[in-house]
């Protein structure tokens, strides 16, 4: 082999050499570029199943959730919601007793069924101090007002009624007369009387005095709350019977309850205006006030055995004198049973009939009525600028802006959303110019029929709203609003009382089997 044949033999070898390290170098790449992929895989299927777990997890998390908040609203009873305003006492609203005109800042759920008759009112609960605060001693009896009852009032015309056989304005309620105990009665009776606003036939202004009122009204317009001990609307303020003697047999109330209208604005006038009484037959609500300021009690006398509290009645006051208490409430009997999907029934519980006899469920359901307020300013929506022909022509001179004449109030109407569940309303005075809206209010519908959300009055001030529907197919409504703030020059609050507008709806008649038909074959 010649030296240049060795040469050319040799870089043969060393490029073969070459190409093959070169050669099993791309092999191993490639090999890790597969691997890495195959991690990159792996890794992403991995998370992708963490992910699916994590959603899974917190779906049966929500839905657990969900389970258990249906399952307390099931076993949740709810009859109705007070709220209280004191004057000048040291009854204890909000973890404090000072000698104060606070508010309670919220409304408090009644739940416990109330006895048919409601001639009975809890005012307070018992409480002890536990470090800095008070709980609830279910050692120690609960207060209520005896004889709050209507019997006897049977004329819907005077809009006042005397409750009688009560204690009033005395922090002693051990003494009275003797009678026959029963179910809601004790076996002695006060002596003193005292009078209750209630609704009267062709009354169209429900605004107290004590309340800021523009525009232009009399005083005769508005409701005098003076030396009163009670205001209350609805169902059984007008009832046949003896207050002193009422009782109850085998669950049903001796002294029937009147036909008479005993609730304002329920029903619309011959021009389409909500002026007109109705008849609530389960919701009751308005104010009713207590002296419980400075009262031990040892100083009175016991009530009647509920078994699950010890009780104790206690005094009425007179509205707005010092050392007096303001509870405004709503509660009343047959609340709405639960259903697991409530809205569904309504919807079909107030179904319509089309024109072809089709069934069309009902998308909502409107209440109106009326409302007992404190804390309000009540005045028209004035035009900011006089009309024309009333502007001066002198430049110095200021035009005229005509003052509304107030029509009526306070108004309330709310409509319950079936597709959503929402609710929302307000509060509104008519005035000769149109509605003013005071107070709107909104909320979310349980299958229980209570209702709770947030609350603003017009004039400034969040609140708490609070409700519930009453009757077979929620033909009545009862509600509260609350303002957050317990200062006295920042407090406010409303109860009321509605019915529903629509009309539960009911097939049509089926057609008659005989008939005659044109022959239309030519």
């Amino acid at each position: 082999m010649n030296k240049n044949k060795f040469v050319k033999f040799s870089l043969t070898l060393i490029s073969a050499a070459v190409l093959a390290a070169c050669s099993s170098g791309g092999s191993k790449g490639g090999d890790d570029t597969a691997a890495k992929d195959a991690a990159a895989k792996a890794a992403a299927a991995k998370a992708a199943q963490e992910a699916a777990d994590k959603a899974a997890k917190a779906a049966a998390a929500k839905a657990a959730a969900a389970k258990a908040a249906e399952e307390k609203v099931k076993a949740t009873t709810s009859v109705g919601h007070k709220l209280v305003k004191k004057n000048k006492s040291n009854f204890v609203l909000n973890i404090e007793n000072d000698l104060a005109s606070s508010s309670t800042g919220r409304s408090d759920n009644m739940s416990i069924e109330l006895y048919p008759s409601l001639d009975t009112i809890v005012v307070s609960v018992p409480l002890k101090k536990q470090g800095d605060t008070y709980v609830t001693d279910p050692t120690a009896p609960i207060g209520y007002l005896e004889d709050f009852d209507f019997r006897g009032n049977t004329v819907n015309t005077s809009g006042q009624h005397k409750l009688n056989h009560i204690y009033k304005t005395a922090g002693n309620t051990k003494g009275g007369v003797v009678r026959t105990a029963n179910e809601t009665k004790t076996s002695t009776a006060g002596t003193d009387s005292g009078l209750a606003l209630v609704y009267q036939e062709g009354r169209k202004v429900y605004i107290s005095n004590d309340q800021v009122v523009g525009g232009v009204h009399t005083a005769a317009d508005l409701r005098d709350r003076t030396k009163t001990v009670a205001e209350v609307y609805g169902h059984r303020t007008f009832v046949d019977g003896n207050s002193l003697v009422g009782k109850d047999a085998n669950g049903k109330v001796i002294g029937s309850e009147s036909a008479l209208a005993n609730a304002p604005f329920g029903k619309k006038d011959q021009r389409g205006a909500y002026t007109e009484g109705t008849k609530l037959s389960h919701v009751q609500y308005g104010r009713v006030t207590s002296k419980l300021d400075q009262v031990k009690r040892e100083d009175t006398k016991n009530g009647l055995d509920t078994g699950a509290y010890k009780t104790k009645v206690v005094s009425y006051g007179e509205y707005g004198v010092n050392g007096t208490e303001d509870s405004y409430f709503y509660r009343g009997v047959g609340d709405t049973a639960y259903n697991a999907d409530l809205a569904a029934k309504l919807a079909g519980d107030y179904a319509t009939y089309n024109g072809k006899g089709q069934k069309v469920n009902a998308g909502s359901l409107t209440y109106q009525g009326h409302a007992v307020t404190y804390g309000f300013k009540h005045s028209p929506v004035l035009e900011k600028k006089a009309p024309s022909k009333e502007v001066p022509n002198a430049l110095s001179a200021e035009p005229k802006i005509p003052q509304p004449n107030l029509v009526s109030g306070t108004h309330v109407t709310a409509k319950i959303d079936l597709a959503t569940k929402n609710v929302a309303g307000s509060l509104y005075d008519v005035w000769s110019n149109g509605a003013s809206t005071i107070a709107k209010f909104d909320g979310k519908l349980e299958n229980n029929g209570s209702i709770s959300g947030t609350s603003m009055r017009s004039s400034g001030g969040e609140g708490t709203f609070n409700a519930n529907l009453f009757g077979e197919q929620a033909q009545e409504l009862g509600g509260s609003l609350a303002s957050k703030a317990t200062d006295p020059a920042n407090s406010w609050g409303a109860v009321f009382g509605a019915k529903v507008q629509n009309v539960p709806g009911s097939a049509p008649a089926e057609g008659s089997a005989w008939g005659v038909k044109t022959d239309e074959n030519k």
